[in-house]
C-alpha cells in the first residue's frame, strides 16, 4: 500500500478515501489492488467540500474542511490524510484477522 500511495503522490493524486472497503485482496499470495478512485483528485485541486469516510480520515483532514466552511485558514497535507488514513485501514485490516498490536516495554515511546 505504501507503494501505492508513493506512485499516486508522484503524480500528485490523492485517493481521499482509503478504507479496508476499498481494498481488494486476492491470490494465494493475498495481493492487494486499491479500488474506487471517484473522490480522487490532484492535491492541490480538491474541492471545497468534504469527501470520504469521516472513520478514516485524519484529524486535520476534519479540521480542514471546519475550517472552510468557516472561511477559517487551516493547512492540511492531502498526502499526509492519505497516509493517515492507510495506517487506519491496515490496523484495522490486521484487527479483523484476529492480529493484536503488542508495543515491548523497552519502547521509546512509552
Amino acid at each position: 500500500m505504501i507503494d501505492t500511495g508513493a506512485y499516486l503522490e508522484s503524480l500528485t493524486f490523492v485517493h481521499r478515501d482509503i478504507k479496508p472497503g476499498n481494498i481488494i485482496i486476492f491470490g494465494e499470495h493475498l495481493d492487494f489492488k486499491l479500488a474506487d478512485f471517484g473522490l480522487s483528485c490532484k492535491a492541490h485541486e480538491r474541492p471545497n467540500y468534504f469527501a470520504g469516510t469521516p472513520d478514516y480520515s485524519s484529524p486535520m483532514l476534519q479540521e480542514y474542511h471546519r475550517a472552510k466552511i468557516a472561511n477559517r485558514k487551516h493547512i492540511s497535507n492531502a498526502f499526509k490524510d492519505d497516509v493517515y488514513s492507510v495506517g487506519l485501514t491496515v490496523n484495522k485490516v490486521l484487527e479483523n484477522i484476529g492480529h493484536k498490536w503488542r508495543m515491548k516495554s523497552t519502547d521509546p515511546l512509552i
